[in-house]
């Protein structure tokens, strides 16, 4: 749909699913790997290759998923990002606040739940 009213929508796509298998004959290592690094390597990758490829300054990132927390997550390791993304929109987020210590957070995120 976003295609079609004009935008340009990119689609990231993770090691380890059928899309990815040209690589597995060519560069066994490309195969071990570990959330750890689709967070540290991959997300930049993928979000440097949209920004070089479009010329653009700023995307709007959509994630689903464990697309959503690789975002998250990246953003806490690649600070530099923060520039980078004008929004983002995480559709089935697996982020869990049960460790959530801080009363603050927990009520500013409640406040947000009820706007």
């Amino acid at each position: 749909m976003l295609a079609a009213q004009g935008y340009d929508v990119w689609v990231g796509n993770n090691r380890g699913n059928r899309l990815s298998r040209d690589e597995s004959d060519s560069c066994p290592v490309y195969w071990n790997y570990n959330f750890d690094h689709l967070v540290e390597y991959d997300q930049p990758a993928i979000i440097n290759g949209v920004l070089q490829e479009t010329g653009k300054e700023k995307i709007i990132y959509v994630g689903h998923s464990q697309g959503s927390t690789q975002f998250l997550l990246g953003l806490g390791i690649h600070t530099h990002f923060q520039s980078k993304i004008a929004a983002f929109i995480g559709l089935g987020t697996v982020v869990s606040l049960e460790n959530t210590k801080s009363h603050l957070v927990l009520v500013l995120l409640a406040k947000l739940y009820l706007l």
